[in-house]
């Protein structure tokens, strides 16, 4: 359980900026997120969220 908290501390920031640069330098980033810079880290962190959920519901399964 230590393990799990003190792993996903570490790759949560490096999925954001990893996600950050995909879609800053991708042509297909979103216009309307991109000008608006609140909703587009809302959008960044929500994004791993859900990646977070889902990988723990369907990859984790024991």
């Amino acid at each position: 359980m230590i393990w799990e908290i003190i792993f996903w501390l570490f790759l949560i920031p490096l999925i954001i900026w990893g996600l950050h640069k995909l879609f800053r330098y991708s042509a297909i980033g979103i216009p309307f997120i991109r000008n608006n810079k609140k909703l587009y880290w809302v959008f960044m962190i929500g994004l791993v969220l859900l990646i977070n959920y889902l990988v723990d519901k369907f990859y984790l399964v024991n």
